[in-house]
């Protein structure tokens, strides 16, 4: 039963489970199905959708040296790119001792029935990747990473393989536990978020941003924050947010911004308007109110 084998497969997903719908076929060609991937541990499991019924059906899987972390798809749904890493916090309560010692990027092409066939060699990096994305021709992939906090950009090669790490021209500035990376529609700037991380006993905070980077075919310069987070309180708790979305329209972004409080002692700050925390705010790329957007 479709349901069946869709129920058992999310509840037995330990680590964060990544979903990523394509089509099957090349845009150039009339789509024959969709599919959708979910990662659960190092198996990324293929099921057909059924749109009409809203139901899920496995159809095969693959599997990769990690757990999987992050998914991209090419923007004409003939390759799905796949990080992975034996180690970090998605082995948290897996009962599967990680190593830490292998972490990279898969390239799958999507065959007409939505099967996934590796592409070439599998991409090193450096450390495990917290998030990926691909350029707007689908020429080159940027990978975030949490620790250390960083950014890195692979070569697309014309055959969808992964090729080589591309060097950059300056150190950049990639903050304090870096979160998810996005192309803006222009394909002319990379915005990255970064987490930070909350003040302990022995350590004060690192707070969180928006940082935006010049982009023009892999190379990453002249980076701005544009929006830094609120500062952390000893009697909140860690709810930083850290997600973006792109309005494909203008470029305009949408933040969304943790609350830092669980309402005890501290109020919740959502319904508060004078306040950022807890909110999804609309930015330009400069960090700007969008227009027709009010600031708090």
């Amino acid at each position: 039963m479709p349901g069946h084998v869709a129920r058992l497969g999310i509840g037995t997903t330990i680590a964060a489970m990544c979903l990523v719908a394509v089509s099957a076929q090349r845009l150039a060609d009339p789509p024959t199905s969709v599919a959708l991937y979910a990662g659960v541990g190092e198996e990324l499991i293929t099921f057909g959708v059924d749109v009409e019924h809203a139901t899920l059906s496995r159809q095969s899987s693959v599997i990769l040296p990690g757990f999987v972390q992050e998914a991209w798809a090419s923007p004409d749904g003939a390759f799905l790119y796949v990080a992975w890493s034996n180690g970090g916090s998605s082995y948290t309560g897996s009962g599967v001792e990680p190593r830490g010692d292998q972490h990279g990027i898969t390239a799958f092409r999507v065959d007409a029935r939505s099967a996934l066939r590796q592409q070439g060699p599998p991409a090193s990096l450096r450390s495990r990747p917290i998030h990926i994305t691909g350029d707007g021709l689908g020429r080159y992939l940027l990978s975030a990473y949490n620790d250390p906090s960083g950014v890195s950009v692979h070569a697309i090669n014309a055959d969808g393989s992964v090729g080589a790490e591309v060097p950059q021209r300056d150190s950049l500035d990639a903050g304090v536990y870096a979160h998810q990376v996005r192309v803006l529609p222009s394909n002319r700037a990379v915005v990255l978020v970064t987490r930070g991380n909350e003040p302990t006993a022995s350590s004060r905070e690192d707070p969180g941003a928006l940082k935006v980077f010049h982009y023009d075919a892999g190379t990453l310069s002249n980076v701005h924050t544009i929006f830094q987070g609120t500062p952390f309180t000893n009697r909140a708790v860690s709810q930083s947010g850290s997600r973006i979305a792109i309005d494909p329209k203008d470029g305009n972004l949408f933040v969304a911004l943790g609350d830092r409080s669980t309402g005890d002692p501290l109020p919740l700050q959502a319904q508060h308007t004078d306040k950022y925390l807890g909110k999804v705010i609309h930015i330009t790329p400069e960090g700007k109110p969008a227009p027709r957007c009010a600031a708090p």
